[in-house]
């Protein structure tokens, strides 16, 4: 930003460079944020540090310690903590992200319907840590696609959880550019999406019937559902978790699948983690195992 020529002074920048987190700042900042979310920031100080200048700056703080302190101050706290968990969190996605385990998804699932089909059972997915939603709407597409390849319909839901009330915003909204639809193989852009102008596009209503997004904490998820799932992808969610936090979290996701489903993460997010009710699929670089 520049100065004002009408001021007389010589134009020059107004940028401040953000104040920097000291130690003991950043010590604080980054037990209250894990205790309360799981994330940790450890080895990403400067990505805590500019989503705290980010939403310091919207509302005019420059001063960490009175910052720190307004997030935990009752109601307006509370408030003020789910912005800058916005500022912090959101990030973009695109659909069908992780082709690999879509291509999977795709066998299990038929598989799965003709099980839950002799049981009289419905299909139940969950996007955890959905983001914007498009993970959650892929899923939906697929479910969708798989119960027209059968003879009989089935039901099936979807559920999308995130930490964050402005990307779940998003989702609800259920618009996005062709940018983010890239991986959309045509087929399944058919009674799924209508075109709204020449780079946008919206979920339609048949789809977004299947579909619920619900604000939630992933280290508190046990608290979420009441309904076991067919099929979980937490995937690109636990890369900020310690490996406490991390197993804690598989832990109650395998809590929360019904016997043989199964349970998506991204790659390298499981490492060292085992759970006696669960067998690891087989199948190249997939992350995903199978309640028994």
């Amino acid at each position: 930003m520049y100065n004002n020529a009408t001021t007389g002074e010589t134009p020059g920048w107004r940028y401040k460079a953000p104040p920097q987190l000291s130690e003991q700042q950043f010590e604080r900042w980054q037990t209250l944020l894990e205790r309360r979310t799981g994330i940790s920031f450890s080895l990403h100080k400067s990505i805590l540090q500019a989503g705290l200048y980010r939403r310091m700056y919207e509302i005019g703080s420059e001063d960490y310690e009175a910052y720190f302190d307004s997030v935990q101050d009752g109601a307006a706290g509370f408030l003020e903590w789910g912005e800058l968990l916005n500022r912090i969190t959101v990030q973009e996605t695109r659909f069908f992200r992780d082709m690999a385990a879509f291509e999977f998804l795709d066998g299990y699932l038929l598989q799965r319907m003709e099980e839950l089909k002799h049981r009289g059972d419905t299909l139940e997915l969950w996007s955890a840590g959905c983001a914007s939603g498009e993970e959650a709407w892929s899923l939906a597409m697929q479910a969708r696609s798989c119960i027209e390849q059968q003879s009989e319909p089935m039901y099936y839901g979807v559920i999308g959880t995130d930490i964050s009330n402005a990307a779940l915003t998003t989702a609800r909204q259920a618009e996005y550019r062709e940018k983010q639809l890239v991986n959309l193989k045509p087929r399944l852009r058919s009674g799924n999406l209508e075109s709204l102008d020449s780079d946008r596009c919206r979920i339609t209503e048949a789809l977004a019937d299947r579909v619920c997004f619900v604000q939630s904490n992933l280290v508190s998820a046990e608290e979420l559902l009441g309904i076991d799932m067919d099929v979980i992808f937490c995937q690109n969610v636990l890369i900020y978790f310690r490996q406490s936090s991390k197993y804690k979290v598989l832990d109650c996701l395998v809590d929360h699948l019904k016997p043989g489903g199964m349970l998506v993460v991204g790659q390298g997010e499981s490492v060292g983690w085992t759970h006696e009710s669960v067998s690891r699929v087989r199948s190249g670089q997939l992350e995903a195992y199978i309640r028994q």
